[in-house]
């Protein structure tokens, strides 16, 4: 005899919408989707949820000020709105979304449950949408440079190496800020192509 309920599988999908007018009756229509405890990626896994990361994060040896870093990094970036905090099974991953193209994001930093700062490949992602590979290059220098990482030899888009989330901690604004101009860029760039 088989059972009536084979299986539930609940799907929950918090979202929010936004819509923004202007008086030139332009409308721009924005989706944000909540950070979602069953979150799957394209391959099947169950990404991480915040609480998870941090206690991986702590689990794994950061230090607290690692942690500190690694939280408030989150946080900064989830409040900005040009940015997308992207879950993974063992990381998430500051992005900055396309201001034409919403869907399409650019990978800004990546920050593993092991306490690791990776920067990588941004150049394609920039060369795919008309933008000049050069964004890429400078920002992996400049933010290499504020932890003494050169760019790895033949991808200049790309750290050398990993960072401890820790030696963060002390150039912070100075780092956040080399994002945010990576974001202004972006945006530049991309609005006056759209011009």
């Amino acid at each position: 005899m088989l059972p009536l309920v084979v299986g539930r599988t609940p799907e929950v999908t918090r979202a929010v919408v936004r819509v923004i007018s202007s008086e030139t009756a332009q409308v721009d229509v924005s989706l944000d989707i909540s950070e979602n405890a069953d979150a799957v990626d394209s391959g099947g896994r169950r990404n991480l949820t915040y609480d998870e990361f941090f206690q991986e994060l702590e689990a794994a040896g950061t230090s607290p000020t690692g942690i500190e870093v690694a939280r408030r990094l989150h946080d900064d970036f989830a409040a900005d709105q040009r940015f997308v905090i992207d879950w993974k099974k063992a990381s998430f991953v500051v992005k900055v979304r396309d201001p034409i193209e919403r869907s399409r994001l650019f990978s800004v930093i990546g920050i593993s449950k092991e306490g690791q700062a990776s920067v990588w490949s941004l150049g394609g992602q920039l060369t795919r949408v008309g933008l000049p590979v050069e964004l890429a290059y400078d920002y992996a220098r400049k933010s290499g440079e504020l932890l003494g990482i050169s760019t790895a030899p033949g991808y200049s888009d790309c750290w050398a190496r990993a960072a401890s989330v820790d030696s963060l901690a002390t150039r912070y604004e100075e780092f956040t800020a080399v994002m945010e101009n990576l974001a202004d860029e972006i945006y530049a760039q991309r609005s006056a192509t759209e011009s």
